[in-house]
């Protein structure tokens, strides 16, 4: 780390009993200075933590073994519309609870809750889906040390609301282009027109509707029903009946 020196303008003999105090103060400040850095360098890493936290796209919380919470960031608060004061001194049980009554089903994520925070060797993930439509991918697990010493959990949440509803317009585009495929390639290849609208009434549920009725105009002007389509068997009657009536 250093060297240290003392100088003096009389020659003196070499004090061994002096040497060796010297060599301990200077282990003494050699292992000042090493505590110095080394808690430099863990508030370094802390605040780099806290600053990643802090950019993160989730909302992150954990623990403490106590049931306290021990820490969170700001988008966990915004997430699920916490007071940074309720969270520094509230219960983890209660502040879970209140999280859980957001949810679109509160019964079955309170069953959840309690089963992982009962067992806290549980690793869980899965969906939330909130009261206000939101969709919340949640992961949680344990916080152990290297030696197995239990410190907690931690909760990630992220919002994927916005995905999912990529990913279900995707699906759609992708069924939709698949049925326009399927009605081309119907529609060339009969010139008997009522079989291929029947035909095409089929196809068409459920990718267009629930059902599909569909008339023609005849040649003396009455309109008359020649294909309906009804996932239900036992519907078509009916459904045939009201078009043929409407």
């Amino acid at each position: 780390f250093g060297v240290i020196e003392f100088f003096s303008d009389v020659v003196e003999a070499p004090d061994q009993s002096f040497l060796e105090m010297t060599a301990a103060l200077g282990m003494q400040f050699g292992e000042f200075i090493k505590r110095d850095r080394r808690s430099r360098e863990i508030a370094f890493q802390r605040t780099i933590l806290e600053y990643q936290a802090e950019a993160a796209l989730d909302g992150i919380g954990v623990l403490g073994s106590d049931f306290q919470i021990v820490y969170w960031n700001q988008r966990f608060l915004e997430m699920f519309s916490l007071d940074e004061d309720e969270v520094e001194t509230g219960n983890a049980v209660t502040l879970i609870g209140r999280m859980v009554e957001q949810t679109a089903d509160p019964e079955s994520w309170n069953t959840l809750a309690e089963t992982v925070l009962n067992n806290w060797d549980a690793e869980a993930r899965f969906e939330a889906t909130l009261a206000d439509g939101r969709i919340i991918d949640a992961w949680t697990a344990p916080v152990r040390s290297p030696e197995g010493v239990l410190y907690g959990r931690v909760l990630y949440c992220r919002d994927i609301t916005e995905r999912k509803k990529a990913d279900e317009q995707h699906r759609r585009n992708e069924e939709w282009l698949s049925f326009l495929t399927e009605a081309t390639s119907l529609l060339s290849e009969s010139l008997d027109y009522r079989a291929t609208l029947r035909q095409f009434a089929e196809l068409a549920v459920p990718t267009m509707g629930d059902w599909c009725v569909i008339h023609v105009v005849e040649s003396d002007g009455t309109i008359v029903p020649i294909a309906l389509a009804h996932p239900d068997e036992a519907e078509r009657e009916e459904v045939m009946r009201l078009s043929e009536k409407y």
